[in-house]
């Protein structure tokens, strides 16, 4: 009848299959603060949040002499921060 996998077989035994449980601290770690290093969950997304408004804000009045600007900077806001988050998940460990 082909390849079973455990969830397959007990499911025709009739009986439930339990799945280990998952762990969760990984991602208490990550959205936690690690002794100052690492933004918290909230403070990313409001950075998040204000870097996409500008640049949306920015491309909305694009004839605009100081709109350009604006996605510039918006733009390597959004480069900044995915580097520093990147930077501190990769100094976590």
């Amino acid at each position: 009848m082909g390849l079973q996998t455990p969830a397959h077989r007990s499911f025709l035994d009739g009986r439930q299959y339990r799945q280990q449980p998952i762990d969760r601290r990984w991602a208490l770690n990550i959205i936690a603060v690690q002794g100052g290093r690492l933004l918290s969950f909230n403070t990313t997304l409001v950075l998040l949040g204000v870097c996409c408004v500008s640049l949306l804000l920015g491309f909305s009045w694009r004839d605009k002499v100081w709109a350009p600007w604006l996605m510039l900077v918006s733009v390597c806001g959004l480069l900044a921060l995915m580097a520093r988050i990147i930077y501190d998940l990769l100094s976590m460990g």
